[in-house]
């Protein structure tokens, strides 16, 4: 006898899916991504990623049916939101696609991607002096979640002296002079 699939094994599938994605094995993240929408089909990272899958080849409205599918599960999804207004921005249209950046960040502030792309949207609008502040907005956020990750990353560590400190340096938790990314 057969168990039914758990939430956990949802999720298990999921980061499946996003490891095959960052490994450009595209085909396995869409089939993946797929089989965690049927298992989970009220969560919106499904329709997303599909659409996500979709756009990379290229297949750009059914891409954008499965980004409005995403949103149909919840409305406020920065991501889903995020990768519409990359739609409009392909098409051309772009205060259009400045309106859904801006709904996405209504919903999270502090989303890098909504704020980059915001910035190349009026980039193209040649609306340079706000453009400027959604990029330094968007690097403070990078800059944020890189020492996160890094002190998550050296939690429970013990060093002493000079090893320490140039272990703080070189894992960002310690600034030293000024780095460009």
């Amino acid at each position: 006898m057969s168990q039914l699939p758990t939430e956990h094994d949802a999720e298990e599938i999921y980061q499946q899916a996003v490891q095959a994605e960052r490994s450009h094995h595209f085909d396995e993240a869409e089939r993946l991504y797929r089989r965690f929408a049927e298992l989970s089909p009220q969560d919106p990272r499904g329709p997303n990623k599909i659409g996500v899958i979709l756009a990379v080849r290229g297949e750009l409205d059914a891409a954008d049916a499965a980004f409005r599918q995403a949103l149909s599960l919840d409305p406020k999804y920065a991501p889903a939101l995020t990768n519409s207004g990359n739609i409009r921005l392909e098409h051309d249209q772009l205060e259009e696609a400045v309106a859904l950046y801006e709904q996405a960040l209504t919903y999270a502030p502090d989303y890098g991607p909504a704020h980059n792309n915001l910035a190349a949207a009026l980039k193209r609008l040649r609306r340079y002096r706000p453009m400027v502040q959604h990029l330094k907005h968007a690097q403070r956020v990078e800059r944020r979640t890189d020492r996160e990750r890094a002190r998550n990353e050296v939690k429970g560590c013990s060093f002493r002296g000079g090893t320490t400190t140039i272990l703080l340096v070189v894992v960002g938790l310690l600034p030293f002079g000024v780095f460009w990314r």
